[in-house]
């Protein structure tokens, strides 16, 4: 039996030791996407689709536009963009129309544009230099979103920009105090890494509990690792369990596991090894290593689950190849119950998983 004593070595660890570096990456995965030319697209659709209006057609906009109204201009250049309105998408002309709004100061469609340019393949050629450009300019105007955008960029994501931490914090704090949610998240993660500010862990459970009670779920496991610590919040298991569970709800992998656990282990909620396997189940299919090696120790305990050694090894062969802590002796431990036949089919089993779930990644 080693689940138990594994279990609390790898919660001590990670509870213990967190810097929330994993959560940034996690977290920007789950909830942004990288600001590369295909997440840049997909954050056009999403925001045309947030900005768009239904309340005219595209010809009923189409006589203004021509005539050079800024708001025309752009509502247009969103219609074509969705294809809705009554047009087919074409991303050529709504980047003509957004370009043209642009050029009259209209801010939402500097921002569109800006996106169009980082992305290519949107009506536009990919250019970094224009992205910024017009980027900045939205942003100088107050647009949040491409504050955001700025902030994010300079902190590391691409763009062309040079790293810049001092600059991204600049850029992140105007639009976390226009109550951005993902600048919030990531305003929280500099001050809990120090990064472009002095290490504040006051700020940062700060910024992350105005993220948090907005519903990013990076933030909430960001929140429940302050609690948990008491990084900078009066240390409250009860209260770190509530926000590891909204963010584990919303199938932030690394919150699934940290829950799991705790419902493995009884402490702060209820022992329940149905609950617990459930939620390691969540976060193992997701790829958490941690997750993949205590679902392993589950099915190697019997615990709510038939004893299978070889799904046992199955699972941690995989979260040991993830870096899983401790999933070389645990490994070896559920090894030496086997004969070489069970170990053979749980490599099979392992790489068949692997390879279906990095063939869908792709």
């Amino acid at each position: 039996m080693f689940g138990t004593t594994n279990g609390a070595v790898l919660r001590a660890a990670l509870l213990g030791g967190i810097t929330l570096a994993a959560c940034a990456q996690t977290g920007l995965a789950h909830s942004q996407g990288r600001a590369d030319g295909n997440a840049s697209a997909a954050t056009i659709e999403q925001s045309a689709a947030n900005q768009h209006h239904v309340l005219e057609s595209a010809e009923q906009l189409r006589p203004r536009a021509e005539q050079g109204d800024p708001d025309a201009e752009y509502q247009l250049g969103l219609r074509y963009g969705m294809g809705s309105g009554g047009v087919s998408q074409d991303y050529a002309k709504a980047a003509q129309w957004f370009g043209k709004a642009a050029a009259q100061g209209v801010a939402p469609a500097q921002y569109m544009l800006g996106l169009a340019y980082a992305a290519g393949s949107r009506g536009v050629p990919y250019d970094n230099a224009k992205a910024i450009e017009w980027l900045r300019k939205a942003a100088d105007q107050g647009y949040v979103d491409a504050q955001y955008m700025l902030g994010r960029t300079y902190s590391g994501n691409n763009m062309g920009l040079p790293q810049d931490h001092v600059e991204a914090i600049k850029w992140l704090r105007k639009a976390a105090e226009q109550g951005n949610a993902d600048a919030q998240f990531l305003l929280g993660m500099a001050y809990s890494d120090g990064k472009g500010v002095a290490k504040d862990y006051v700020k940062s459970a700060e910024w992350f509990q105005k993220a948090a009670e907005q519903g990013h779920a990076g933030a909430q496991y960001g929140l429940g690792a302050a609690f948990s610590k008491g990084s900078g919040v009066a240390k409250d298991e009860s209260e770190a369990a509530k926000w590891f569970g909204k963010s584990a709800k919303q199938g932030y992998a690394r919150a699934q596991f940290i829950f799991g656990l705790m419902y493995a282990q009884g402490q702060p909620l209820p022992q329940s090894y149905t609950e617990a396997l459930k939620w390691l189940r969540l976060a193992a299919e997701q790829g958490d290593p941690d997750a993949q090696a205590y679902l392993g120790a589950m099915y190697h305990d019997g615990k709510g689950v038939a004893k299978d050694l070889a799904v046992a090894a199955k699972w941690i062969i995989l979260g040991k190849a993830g870096g899983a802590q401790d999933g070389a002796t645990m490994l070896k431990s559920v090894e030496a119950e086997m004969t070489p036949s069970q170990i053979a089919v749980a490599q099979k089993a392992a790489q068949q998983w692997w390879a279906a779930h990095h063939e869908s990644a792709e």
